[in-house]
């Protein structure tokens, strides 16, 4: 489920019980994300924003931000204004179409998940 998909990206990202593993944190986050998990959506923003475990990636980093304010996460949007002030208006076009990018593979894969009825 999303949360223990969520769970193991913590793990991976803190090394708690095993060595820490930035490609697998990655990787579940995304997951989790792809789930409609809000903290590992979250947790994708922060870590490409603030080069946290992974090469700093503002387009990337901003995209996801947007969606976690979009899901009502309070840091998030506070999060956004800070970020926007470091890139450039080519950057913020970017990280528009990634948004954009983002949303619709979510809601393909949500669709398959709901024709599969798969969770």
């Amino acid at each position: 489920n999303r949360d223990a998909m969520f769970n193991l990206g913590l793990i991976y990202d803190k090394g708690e019980g095993t060595f820490e593993d930035q490609t697998q944190a990655l990787q579940w986050y995304e997951k989790a994300a792809e789930s409609g998990n809000r903290k590992a959506v979250l947790a994708l923003g922060f870590k490409h924003s603030l080069a946290d475990g992974v090469p700093e990636d503002l387009v990337e980093g901003y995209a996801w931000l947007c969606i976690a304010a979009k899901l009502g996460e309070e840091s998030a949007i506070k999060a956004l204004d800070v970020v926007k002030t470091r890139m450039s208006d080519e950057q913020l076009d970017a990280s528009q179409k990634r948004y954009l990018k983002i949303t619709q593979d979510f809601k393909k894969s949500a669709g398959e998940r709901g024709s599969t009825g798969g969770s």
